[in-house]
């Protein structure tokens, strides 16, 4: 679908029976404040300044199609044009359409109704992987991954292999991800500065290394320099910014194909975080970054197996990263499972079905890579999905076809956005 989707609300329209906190805004200031103006690639978030039983809205929909409706709320209940909404999924036809939120507790607030074009790009999906068919050997490899990606996985769309290098290789075919190709991969590479010398890439002294390695990598290819920046600069952010754009500006010229991005750890994004409390001394400019990545994980020791649209580390994150414009990556993802005191199967399915279902209704998130690690990777955290060779048995079927229903309901043939 083409065109625009323009949502406007009345908050004096409140459903007749519900009682209201604070007064409702006039009408001039609710349409001026509450017109949503973003094309169907984008959402319409529609902030609500009232609490009550029940809120309805008058729609303006421009252009007929299927439309998703998601609130901050999940306790509450939909309904268009008086009939009950089975999901969170409307066909709307082009015109005024009522639509009525009620809540499950008798009262509750609707800060935010995200409606947005079902029609949107499908996501991109990708992996990291350590784990192998028994009895072979664990490492994440090319051909590790595409194997796996076959027999366990959606492989058709489970394409973007995430691979690390702690230096700066002389090549991309002497990288990590540079048997990525040959095996129907498009990497994900992430690479370190030499002997950790960050003011060596900041004052030039890498750029030869730089250029000849992002000149061979291949076009629509994913790279960063120093992932989860936060959890080694610590309050010196500006001190990563100014590396991170010297090595945006050398690597973009020499290869302008490949998409380069900032991508930050959600754990020091969690609101008591030291070292994000000032959000913007980690935002690298416009100009030096073409996406925004997150490394967010769900973790036993949290207490909570909290979907991506509760989770308070990531949305912390998400909020921010949201008002740079910018696409916006989930460079890996992961629920731990009880091999390493995380969550039972059955919960892990639960949390990977519902954070997906969101993350399609929020049209920025292009990608998500699925963390499908052993605890031998750094953190020592099982978040694998199938058998491997340190565990032969099947204990997480559930939490994959949590996955692969996912993958195939939301995810993308292609490795581009």
């Amino acid at each position: 679908m083409a065109g625009k989707f323009f949502i406007s609300l009345g908050l004096g329209a409140l459903v007749a029976a519900c009682a209201v906190d604070s007064p409702p805004e006039d009408e001039s200031s609710a349409e001026s404040s509450l017109v949503g103006r973003d094309d169907l690639s984008s959402s319409s978030s529609v902030r609500v300044a009232a609490t009550a039983d029940a809120l309805s809205f008058a729609v303006n929909v421009t252009e007929a199609g299927d439309y998703t409706v998601t609130s901050e709320d999940s306790a509450l209940h939909l309904t268009v044009d008086g009939q009950p909404l089975g999901g969170t999924t409307a066909t709307l036809t082009k015109g005024h359409h009522e639509l009525a939120v009620t809540f499950d507790r008798g009262r509750g607030a609707a800060e935010y109704l995200d409606v947005v074009s079902a029609a949107r790009p499908p996501i991109v999906m990708g992996m990291y992987n350590n784990t192998a068919v028994p009895p072979g050997r664990e490492d994440s490899t090319a051909e590790g991954f595409r194997t796996i990606a076959n027999r366990w996985m959606v492989g058709s769309k489970i394409k973007v292999d995430r691979q690390f290098d702690d230096k700066i290789p002389p090549s991309y075919a002497r990288s990590a991800g540079g048997k990525d190709p040959a095996n129907g991969n498009v990497s994900f590479l992430s690479i370190k500065p030499p002997g950790d010398d960050v003011a060596g890439v900041t004052s030039g002294r890498y750029d030869a290394q730089i250029r000849a390695l992002a000149a061979t990598i291949p076009a629509g290819s994913y790279f960063t320099m120093y992932h989860e920046p936060e959890d080694n600069f610590k309050t010196n952010a500006a001190k990563f910014v100014a590396m991170f754009r010297h090595f945006y500006q050398v690597a973009k010229a020499a290869n302008s194909r490949i998409q380069i991005g900032y991508v930050a750890m959600a754990y020091q994004w969690r609101p008591s975080g030291p070292y994000t409390q000032h959000q913007d001394d980690w935002w690298v400019g416009d100009r030096y970054t073409d996406f925004l990545g997150v490394d967010a994980y769900n973790n036993g020791w949290q207490g909570h197996a909290y979907t991506l649209d509760r989770d308070p580390y990531f949305q912390r994150w998400y909020k921010w990263a949201k008002a740079k414009n910018k696409p916006l990556v989930l460079a890996e993802y992961g629920v731990e499972s009880d091999g390493t005191n995380g969550f039972s199967d059955s919960v892990r399915a639960n949390t990977i079905r519902k954070s997906i279902e969101w993350a399609w209704t929020q049209p920025q998130i292009k990608m998500i890579l699925w963390w499908n690690g052993t605890k031998a990777t750094p953190g020592g955290k099982d978040h694998f999905l199938n058998p491997t060779t340190s565990l032969p048995a099947d204990r997480f079927p559930l939490a994959r076809k949590a996955w692969n229903d996912a993958v195939t309901k939301y995810g993308s043939t292609e490795t581009t956005y």
